[in-house]
């Protein structure tokens, strides 16, 4: 075999190598493709389960000092299996509700609650500002959820009002014979609850002229 044909040969054989090697990376590429467009919706690293979800409540958003807030705590288990079936019994139940309360809003938790059932407490709020609470609840599988926040605002109860005093006056007869007596009596109540009767007085106008007598 002449030089000429040795050559025209090996670069067939070469050729043929190159061919096949391109083939295979082409391959591959279409496989690679095949499993992105398959795999649009899906998670490539899918979490091993999901945390549970806590909810935070209270009955009233501002007060005044010294009156009560109700606070709850709820919490709802989460699984992977309710989210490929939802009608699919869960193996998940939460196990611990924690809450922190700041009364007087300055950053020190002033008390923790947690318990195995969900939180109902009612608390009477003393400090004028913002009271402070945050809850999170935990799963049987150790996993907790997110911490829930809010706050209360308490106000100043200032009562600058003075209701007048109420009085009651009263006698044993609204009719009588000329020169026969009657028998008053006279008591009164404060309208505000908070101080006491200074004075009682009665003015009589015994021939009713208009002219207190």
């Amino acid at each position: 075999m002449t030089k000429t044909l040795q050559d025209f040969v090996s670069n067939i054989k070469e050729n043929s190598k190159n061919i096949k090697r391109n083939l295979r990376r082409f391959g591959l590429a279409l496989a690679a493709s095949a499993m992105i467009v398959s795999c649009q919706d899906c998670t490539p690293f899918p979490p091993s389960d999901l945390p549970p979800e806590a909810t935070l409540t209270v009955d009233k958003t501002s007060v005044n000092k010294g009156e009560s807030v109700n606070v709850k705590v709820n919490g709802t288990a989460k699984s992977l299996k309710n989210l490929k079936d939802a009608n699919a019994k869960s193996d998940k139940f939460i196990v611990s509700y924690h809450l922190d309360a700041d009364y007087d809003g300055n950053g020190t938790v002033d008390e923790t609650i947690e318990q195995e059932t969900p939180i109902d407490i009612y608390r009477q709020l003393d400090y004028v500002g913002k009271a402070k609470f945050s809850a999170m609840t935990t799963d049987n599988k150790g996993l907790t959820s997110d911490v829930k926040s809010l706050e209360v605002i308490v106000n100043e109860n200032i009562n600058n009002s003075n209701n007048k005093p109420i009085a009651n006056l009263s006698s044993d007869k609204t009719s009588l014979i000329k020169g026969e007596n009657a028998n008053l009596g006279i008591s009164g109540t404060d309208g505000d609850g908070v101080e006491d009767i200074k004075e009682y007085e009665i003015k009589i106008d015994y021939d009713g002229n208009g002219t207190v007598d």
